[in-house]
């Protein structure tokens, strides 16, 4: 029968779960706004068990109720929940690697909005919430994040449109109608001195067994310019024998293409300190971590940097440090090649790395 949980948001809104069960029967669930359309739908449910044929029917009598029965009515695209299309998508492999940081928070966001209530305005409405609600790292979402909530919605909606065989209406959003002219929000943060004592000084002070594993996933990032995703998911065996370099699978680039990460002498020796912690019954470089969900770690650290009254500042930034830094430390390297190493296929977006302060600049003659 019918069951009814109260399920509060973090944001602060109210949702009522309903829960349909009946024995030998896939069980229905449905989420409201208030008790009252809870209560609405559980009880208009019941009724409909109760008055269904039970599960026990002879199978004769089974049989002849499906000849009669017309067939199912075909799933109407408009229909179908914008939540539930996303989930479906993200389910996939391929499209859990490339959208699955960002599905939880538009199935979160969306809410029980279906796709025939997208319009430009709905789209507006999206645009203007997020930007006045902060993230897990405490800072409101970048138009950038939300750029990318609506690719994987347009995308998901087209996926599902296809398997429909159905036509599908064109995504409402464009970004030079629905976005500030300077919307591109180029991240340029680094860390000062006195916060990079600060950093350390905080990550001294772990506890547990991840406590070296932390620090020494800090410095291999600076020293690399890897990826989040790339560190943690690494293995031993892609790290050349004698420390020169690491050759990342494409199962964990972000732009599924392998590739060579030549090793500076501070890379060097935070691996051979990451082997004196190693675990013969574990690949992992980072073993200890607790998760090897880049969201948890990517939370870990935003905790340890507000501890050390670090302001707005994330594990990505910890990239924009390490590319500036190896391009400025070694200018004898083509730059096609730092491009490789660091991941990035167009200058454009390999110069939005390069931040360099006065201090560290060439004095010009």
């Amino acid at each position: 029968m019918a069951s009814i949980r109260h399920r509060p948001q973090k944001n602060g809104a109210e949702r009522w779960l309903v829960q349909v069960r009946r024995k030998g029967e896939p069980s229905v669930a449905k989420t409201f706004s208030t008790r009252q359309q809870a209560e609405e739908f559980a009880n208009s449910a019941e009724k409909q068990v109760a008055s269904a044929p039970k599960p026990a029917a002879k199978r004769a009598t089974l049989v002849k109720a499906r000849r009669s029965s017309p067939p199912p009515a075909p799933e109407r695209l408009d229909d179908l929940e914008i939540g539930t299309i996303v989930s479906a998508f993200t389910a996939r492999p391929r499209e859990m690697k490339r959208h699955g940081d960002h599905a939880p928070t538009v199935i979160f966001h969306v809410g029980d909005a279906t796709v025939d209530n997208i319009t430009n305005d709905w789209v507006l409405d999206y645009i203007d919430r997020l930007r006045s609600t902060t993230n897990k790292c405490g800072v409101v979402f970048a138009y950038s994040t939300i750029k990318k909530h609506m690719t994987l919605m347009k995308l998901a909606i087209e996926w599902r449109a296809r398997n429909l065989r159905v036509f599908c209406p064109e995504f409402p959003f464009k970004i030079k109608d629905d976005f500030p002219r300077d919307w591109e929000n180029q991240r340029k943060r680094r860390l000062t001195r006195d916060e990079q004592f600060r950093l350390t000084a905080q990550l001294r002070k772990r506890q547990g067994e991840s406590r070296y594993h932390w620090r020494l996933l800090v410095k291999l990032a600076v020293a690399t310019g890897a990826r989040l995703q790339e560190l943690l998911k690494a293995e031993w065996s892609e790290f050349h024998p004698e420390g020169l370099g690491w050759t990342i699978p494409k199962e964990h680039t972000k732009s599924f293409k392998e590739r060579q990460v030549l090793f500076t002498g501070a890379a060097r020796r935070t691996l051979r300190a990451l082997k004196l912690l190693a675990d013969p019954l574990d690949p992992r470089l980072f073993h200890t971590l607790e998760h090897i969900d880049t969201g948890s770690v990517s939370s870990g650290f935003w905790t340890i940097v507000k501890t050390a009254n670090i302001q707005d500042f994330c594990f990505h930034d910890l990239r924009h440090e390490a590319v500036t830094q190896i391009t400025l430390k070694n200018p004898h390297i083509p730059q096609a090649l730092l491009m490789k190493m660091t991941g990035h296929a167009s200058f454009e977006v390999f110069d939005r790395y390069v931040n360099a302060t006065f201090e560290e600049m060439p004095r010009l003659n």
